[in-house]
C-alpha cells in the first residue's frame, strides 16, 4: 500500500479523501454459541449495543480493574471480530482462554484488512453511516464511522479485499494518499487510545477515558474487575485522565515514556505520532498536574510540552 502521493494528516478538504494505512492492529475472533456471553462478562462495553449496524470501543481489565487491552468490536454471523493492538494479540488470546471453561467460544488471532477513510468527500463513493461507531457493510467490507471531529471510516475486511479497494481507492484523482503515522496521529486528535505491552494493566479505563467515548458500561452487570472499576467511579477515586500534549520533540516517544513535572513523575505515555515539526500525545497525566506549564518528557527534559483540545469534553 505504498504509494508517492504520501502527505500528513492536515484536515481534509470538502474535495479531497484522505486514504490511510492502519497499522499495528490484529484481528481477534470470538466465535460460536456462547461467544455473546462469555464476551459480556469479559469486556467493559456493553455488548447487547452491538449488532451488525453499530459497533463499540472497549477494554479488557484483569481483576484489580486495570485495562489489559483496549479494543474496537464488531458482530460478525459466527460471533464477534476485535480489533486490538498486535503486540498483544496472542496474550489477550491465551488470557481469554483462561476464562472459557465450558463455554463454547472458540478463541482465534487471525489476520485482518484495514485501511483508512476520511473526508467528506468519502460519501461520494458509498453511502457511509453518518453517527459514530455505526457500521455500513458493503459487499464484504465493513465501513465503521470513528470518532473524530473530521467526517472518518475505518474499513474493515480480509486481506485481499481491502487490497483490491486500496488499489481502487488510490486512482481516483480526489484521493490523497498518507503517510503510516496518519492514522495514529487522527486516532490521537480524536483522543481514542490504544493500550499495548508497555502499558498494558496500569490503568483503569477512566484514566483513559475510555467511559468518555463509549467504552464502559457502568448498568452492564458484572465483568472481570468490574467492581474496582465501579467503586472507583462511585467513589470519585480517579485521579488521573488522559489528555493530548505536544511539543517540539527530537524523536516520537514510545508507549510507557514516563512525564515529570518538578522532579516528580507526572504521566505517561500511551500513544505518540510526528505532526510535522512537532509530536503530539495521548498520555495518563495526574488531574493535579493536567494545567502545569512544566510537564515535560523524562526524555527531553528540556523541552515543556503544551496541552491542546480533545474532539470530546473532560470533567
Amino acid at each position: 500500500m505504498e504509494n508517492d502521493r504520501k502527505t500528513p494528516a492536515a484536515p481534509p478538504t470538502a474535495d479531497t479523501i484522505q486514504l490511510m494505512p492502519v497499522p499495528g492492529l490484529a484481528g481477534l475472533r470470538v466465535v460460536g454459541a456462547d461467544a455473546f456471553t462469555f464476551l459480556q462478562g469479559q469486556a467493559t462495553c456493553d455488548l447487547r449495543r452491538i449488532d451488525p449496524t453499530r459497533s463499540s470501543l472497549g477494554a479488557f481489565c484483569n481483576p484489580q480493574g486495570r485495562v489489559v487491552a483496549t479494543f474496537r468490536i464488531l458482530a460478525r454471523e459466527d460471533g464477534y471480530l476485535l480489533l486490538l493492538a498486535a503486540d498483544l494479540a496472542e496474550a489477550v488470546a491465551r488470557r481469554l482462554q483462561m476464562y472459557v471453561l465450558r463455554a463454547r467460544v472458540e478463541i482465534q488471532v487471525t489476520e485482518i484488512g484495514l485501511a483508512g477513510v476520511a473526508g467528506p468527500a468519502a460519501v461520494r463513493i458509498h453511502p457511509l453511516p453518518e453517527e459514530t461507531d455505526a457500521v455500513t457493510r458493503i459487499e464484504d467490507l465493513a465501513w465503521i464511522r470513528v470518532l473524530d471531529r473530521d467526517p472518518r471510516w475505518l474499513v474493515v475486511g480480509e486481506p485481499p479485499r481491502i487490497e483490491a479497494t486500496w488499489r481502487e481507492l488510490e486512482t481516483r484523482p480526489e484521493v490523497v494518499v498518507t503517510g503510516d503515522t496518519a492514522w495514529s496521529l487522527r486516532e490521537i486528535r480524536s483522543g481514542v487510545p490504544t493500550i499495548h505491552t508497555a502499558t498494558s494493566e496500569r490503568f483503569l479505563p477512566q484514566m483513559l477515558n475510555l467511559d468518555r467515548i463509549g467504552g464502559v458500561s457502568f448498568d452492564k452487570g458484572c465483568y472481570t474487575g468490574q467492581e474496582v472499576i465501579a467503586r472507583a467511579q462511585f467513589r470519585g477515586q480517579v485521579k488521573r485522565c488522559m489528555y493530548r500534549l505536544a511539543g517540539p520533540l527530537s524523536q516520537t516517544p514510545a508507549p510507557g515514556e514516563p512525564l515529570v513535572d518538578a522532579g516528580e513523575t507526572a504521566g505517561q505515555v500511551i500513544e505518540a505520532a510526528p505532526a510535522g515539526p512537532m509530536r503530539e500525545l495521548l498520555a495518563v497525566v495526574r488531574r493535579d498536574r493536567a494545567h502545569s506549564s512544566t510537564i515535560r518528557l523524562e526524555m527531553e527534559p528540556a523541552i515543556p510540552l503544551h496541552r491542546l483540545d480533545l474532539s470530546y469534553t473532560l470533567p
